[in-house]
């Protein structure tokens, strides 16, 4: 062997998390936090980490800390479904909160009669009674510049409290207290107002509300939260994780040259190429070897690839095309249960809207989706048809 030789390669940070997963002791800690549902949330914390380059670039062990308080407050940590977050800062990565989580844990409790929280729109005037801190809302919206938010509880017990805070005092908290405020990528640039609904329920939640684990019997007595402490803390306890190896090497036969990534990096930047996107959803599909989708899924996947093409008249057949260059099959129905949740969570993204409840998909995805078209009708020799 005279161009290459038997040495010692560090796997990339996306192999390299997924060996660390994989092993006996992060699977047995899980385990005893989810027992049988541990295989489900380790397969999505993959999915969530596979998805994010910035993650990957974070220490192993944070990482698992970090998906460790999610799984002992038994929330999902899927980005779009908005419960919790895994959040690279530099190489560590931390667990948020999301404010839908905030609500998870206190609808537990069963002990509220109303959660809910709302912007408040130009035009609109609150008025604070600073005695009982009660709110009434007076005016009438004539615009969408939202000027705060608000957010109320009530319990079965009659007892009630309200927070609201002006679009300046929710910059000022984030200024002091959140990590990524002024991040272009973060939350608080891209979607300031679910960062501002957050803020409220939290304030109001871990002041004055009850939080809680697990669900609790509508008459079993409870404990109110000590700023945001759960009324069962002994189930805090985070396992460690500082054991779990970082750089795990790996024995190949490497080239003197550089040996290719088996996909191209896209360095986080969309929209991708069809033929690495083609590849990306394999890749991801391997994540869920055992997913079996529902008809409502199969539905969602149709509705998904038809909002790359709203407004067509040609949408289904446009849709079925890229399905074709995407999977090789023609038919939805025909589809493995991997790569059509492959399809709907790591490339369409598929969301619904809690109060219009109506369906849209990642903007990116669309445009790709066109690019995808393009490129198979290219590969069929029509191009000068488009």
């Amino acid at each position: 062997m005279t161009d290459q030789a038997i040495t010692k390669k560090k796997a990339n940070p996306y192999d390299q998390f997924k060996l660390a997963i994989r092993g006996d002791a992060v699977r047995e800690r899980f385990e005893i936090i989810l027992k049988e549902r541990s295989e489900a949330f380790l397969s999505s914390l993959l999915s969530v980490v596979a998805n994010d380059n910035a993650l990957q670039k974070c220490d192993t062990g944070s990482i698992l800390t970090a998906a460790a308080k999610a799984a002992i407050l038994d929330l999902p940590v899927e980005k779009s479904l908005g419960f919790a977050w895994i959040v690279p800062f530099g190489k560590k990565a931390e667990f948020i909160l999301g404010y839908k989580g905030y609500i998870q844990l206190a609808l537990r409790t069963s002990a509220y009669e109303v959660i809910n929280a709302t912007p408040i729109y130009v035009g609109e005037e609150v008025e604070i009674n600073r005695l009982t801190g009660n709110i009434i809302l007076n005016g009438e919206r004539v615009g969408d510049e939202v000027i705060g938010y608000a957010s109320y509880f009530k319990m079965k017990t009659g007892f009630e409290k309200f927070r609201y805070m002006t679009v300046d005092e929710v910059h000022a908290h984030a200024k002091m207290y959140a990590k990524s405020y002024g991040n272009p990528k973060s939350n608080w640039t891209t979607n300031f107002d679910s960062m501002g609904l957050k803020t409220v329920i939290r304030q109001l939640l871990s002041k004055w509300g009850l939080l809680s684990i697990k669900m609790q019997d509508a008459d079993m007595p409870l404990v109110s939260a000590d700023n945001g402490r759960l009324t069962d803390p002994e189930d805090m306890v985070v396992p460690p994780f500082e054991d779990i190896v970082d750089a795990e090497m790996v024995d190949a036969e490497t080239p003197t040259e550089p040996e290719p990534e088996s996909l191209p990096d896209d360095n986080g930047k969309r929209p991708y190429a069809p033929e690495y996107i083609k590849e990306k959803l394999i890749k991801f599909a391997d994540l869920y070897d055992d997913f079996k989708p529902t008809p409502k899924q199969n539905s969602l996947l149709h509705l998904g690839l038809k909002l790359c093409f709203a407004g067509n008249k040609e949408a289904e057949d446009q849709l079925h095309t890229v399905l074709f260059y995407l999977t090789g099959l023609a038919s939805i129905k025909d589809v493995s249960g991997p790569t059509l949740k492959a399809l709907l969570e790591n490339w369409l993204n598929i969301e619904q809207d809690l109060d219009t409840q109506e369906y849209s998909i990642d903007p990116m995805a669309a445009q790709e989706a066109q690019a995808i078209f393009t490129e198979a009708l290219a590969g069929e020799g029509q191009k000068a048809l488009i």
